[in-house]
This record gives structure tokens, sequence and C-alpha cells, in this order.
């Protein structure tokens, strides 16, 4: 009877270890990620906006690949553009595609800058079932960045990076692979990746679960992405010498400001390329707009006034974008 306990427990309490300590916690990940990102996301009304709401601005559709799958992109132009380079930006994660900021592409056409986005993996027009996680972000924009590079419309003129939320980690993040981006904008962005699932993913399972998993997701995270697990906003912008603005709000419930822009300004906060705003009452996902912009969204989401179209599409705050845009110029 003893030998045959003993067995069972040479059996069992490794197995019993290995499920507790290893299969569980993985698992438990793998679910994680797949609630968060395994999905696709499209714009949905009445924040979809047209070229057709912009009178002198015109939009030529192409595709390039990313990881397999097609993704759609936006060159944006018009009759009466003298380019001086090339604006390329990176939607957030959740916004279903880059049509919702059609504003940035008129403003910056309009002062003279040719104006290229895209629709991340699973997002909007582009192809995929599965939005795989952050870092695909950074791998995505790094494609659209090679498409630029490779366009005999585009590829002679200086790159700058313009990003929001997922889209300003990936721009930053993607420097390590274009360090000659001459100037990159990151709008409540953060940091890196695995920080950032550990915060969400207590949002959806409790703080036990998500510091239970947490080396998990950076585990399963490597196996997803390799190496590209190492990418980071910091390290990004370590590796290039680009000047580069910084943009976040205190009040973001999104993206604490301890995710990235403390981070960002501790670092970087001597060096005479960066740029800091840190604003106090624009939350996440509107921080661009002008405040009546901002509110009236806000109230409509609560179901407490009408969507006002028209203030959307012009809605963008002028006085933040000539900011950005006297970067972009010194930056020529």
């Amino acid at each position: 009877m003893k030998k045959k306990t003993k067995i069972l427990l040479t059996i069992i309490l490794p197995f019993s270890l290995i499920m507790f300590f290893f299969i569980i916690p993985l698992t438990i990940a793998e679910i994680i990620n797949s609630v968060i990102f395994g999905k696709r996301c499209n714009v949905k009304e009445p924040f979809i906006l047209d070229v057709s709401d912009y009178p002198n601005l015109k939009c030529e559709e192409v595709e390039f690949k990313s990881s397999g799958n097609k993704l759609q992109g936006y060159l944006y132009s018009s009759d009466t553009l003298t380019p001086k380079g090339v604006v390329v930006y990176a939607h957030g994660f959740d916004c279903g595609g880059s049509n919702s900021t059609m504003m940035f592409a008129d403003y910056f056409v309009s002062n003279d800058y040719y104006y290229f986005t895209y629709d991340a993996t699973a997002n909007g027009k582009s192809k995929g079932d599965d939005q795989k996680g952050l870092i695909q972000g950074v791998k995505d924009l790094n494609k659209a960045i090679s498409y630029v590079k490779d366009n005999d419309k585009l590829k002679d003129y200086p790159i700058m990076l313009l990003g929001h939320s997922w889209g300003a980690y990936s721009v930053c993040s993607a420097l390590k692979m274009h360090p000659d981006v001459k100037c990159i904008v990151s709008m409540s962005g953060f940091d890196n990746a695995n920080d950032l699932m550990i915060n969400s993913a207590t949002k959806y399972v409790g703080s036990f679960l998500a510091t239970l998993s947490a080396p998990y997701l950076k585990l399963y995270e490597r196996m997803i992405f390799g190496s590209d697990t190492a990418l980071s906003s910091t390290k990004g912008l370590e590796n290039s010498e680009c000047k580069a603005f910084i943009i976040h709000s205190s009040d973001d419930k999104t993206i604490d400001i301890n995710f990235g822009y403390n981070r960002y300004y501790d670092k970087f906060k001597d060096d005479a390329r960066f740029k800091f705003k840190l604003y106090n009452n624009r939350g996440h996902g509107y921080i661009f707009l002008k405040d009546e912009a901002r509110i009236m969204i806000e109230n409509y989401l609560e179901n407490k006034g009408e969507f006002n179209k028209d203030l959307y599409i012009n809605g963008l705050d002028l006085d933040l974008f000539n900011e950005i845009l006297e970067m972009f110029n010194n930056s020529l």
C-alpha cells in the first residue's frame, strides 16, 4: 500500500504542480488575450467619416501586407498640395480603423504634407479575424512605413509619425526599425505591451488572477511575437535622434500616465529633442479634439445629448495641431 502511495505521489504531485504553476495560468493568459484581441473591430456610426466631408481632400486606397494579411492603406492629398513630407498615422486599439480621424488628414494635407494611414490587422477594411496583440500594431506600422519608403510618389520625402493610444506606442516602438524618422507625436501612449496587458487583465479577471497570470501573459506574448516582445517606446526613442512630442492627460482612465508619459518625462525631460504637454481634463479617447467637440461626444456616449456630426467633422483642436505642425516643420 505504501509503495502504491509513493508511486501515486510521484506521479500526481508533479502533475498537480505543473497544472497549478504552468498549464492553468498559461490557459488563463490565453483566454485573457483571446477576450481582448480575438475579434475584428469596425468603426461605428456616427463616428464614420468620409472624404466627401472635407471638400479639398482626395484619397487613394492602397494595399500592403503585414504578417500574411492584406492591410488597407489610405494616401490623402489634394490638387493644391505642395508636399514637404509625409505624415504616417497609427490609430488606437478598438477604434475599428483610421477613418474616424479623417480631420487629421484634412489638417496636414492643408498644410502641405502627404498623409498616409491604414487600418490595422482585423480593423476596418483590413483582413484578419484576430487583432493578435498590442505588438501587432508595431508590426503593422513597420510595414506601413516600409510601404511609404518604397512608394515612388512618397519615398523622397521625410517621414513624420503620429499615433494615438495603441498607435502612440507603435510610433515610438517602430523607431527601433526606422530610426531615420524625423519626428514622432505620441498622444495618450504607453511604454510597453506587457504592463498594459496586466493592467487590462485586471479589469477582466480581477487583480488576483491578473497578478498570477502576469509572467504567463509575457510568456504567451513571446510565443506569439518572439523577440518582438522586447519592443518598447523608450527603447525606440533611445534608438533614434528624431524630435518627439509627448501628449497626455492626467485624468486618462485607459492609459495611466505612469505607464507612459511619466516614464518618458523622467527619462527624456533634459533632452532638447523632446517636448511634453500634459492636460488635466481631456481623458483618453478624444484628447485631440477641442473642448466643445469632446464634451459633445462624452454627453452622447452617456445618453445625455445628440451627436453633432458637423462639430465632430470640424472638431480638431487647432491650437494643439498647430504645435504639432511646428514640430514637424522644424524637423525637416
